[in-house]
């Protein structure tokens, strides 16, 4: 994604492509492991982080509202990383559908905010 990011390529397509590839990868999820891997690749830093966050300018980004909480409770984002820790603790002790969803809420979330910038542009 560094490579990518560093030759210009659309923030929001980078980051909508590496949420797809961990649903993609979730199909076929199951042992701990597997689910560590998807944690690790979760965290991986975006390209808004690395403009804004960087800065301190996270009020600014075309996607805080997955990050930022609003009304007190907790953010998409956080609720999200939760989820995926206790995946990646329990393995296939948990059903996948709930954090197959989640991820698939969130790539939704991310297009949402991607097609609400592009029109506000």
């Amino acid at each position: 994604m560094m490579e990518k990011y560093q030759k210009g390529e659309d923030h929001f397509e980078l980051v909508i492509e590496k949420w797809n590839r961990i649903r993609d990868f979730l199909h076929f999820a199951f042992s701990k492991e597997d689910f560590v891997n998807v944690l690790r690749a979760a965290y991986v830093v975006i390209p808004f982080c690395l403009e804004f966050g960087k800065r301190n300018q996270c009020f600014k980004c075309p996607i805080k509202r997955v990050c930022i909480p609003e009304n007190d409770k907790e953010s998409f984002w956080m609720a999200l990383v939760r989820l995926l820790h206790a995946y990646a603790l329990a393995g296939d002790f948990l059903p996948p559908e709930p954090i197959k969803r989640v991820v698939s809420e969130f790539v939704d979330t991310l297009k949402d905010c991607q097609s609400k910038f592009i029109r506000y542009r």
